[in-house]
């Protein structure tokens, strides 16, 4: 796989972004349970991981359409 297709299926596909959603979820979640002192953080934490699994339902859905984002099929 050469960096063109990457960067492809990355900037251009339904999956490339829920991907990068998901790293950035992820990375929220890790934060906020590092610092689960605090208990806006834990509420933070609780919406992170629920965003992150609803993005699993979402990645498993993705079309690998070029330049065309769908919408996840439980928005109605």
């Amino acid at each position: 796989m050469t960096s063109d297709v990457f960067s492809t299926v990355l900037n251009e596909t339904q999956f490339g972004l829920v991907s990068k959603l998901r790293l950035v979820l992820a990375m929220i979640l890790a934060t906020c349970l590092a610092l689960d002192r605090l208990a806006p953080l834990r509420w933070a934490a609780l919406g992170a991981a629920l965003a992150f699994i609803a993005t699993i339902a979402w990645n498993g859905h993705a079309a690998s359409t070029p330049s065309e984002i769908r919408k996840p099929a439980f928005d109605g």
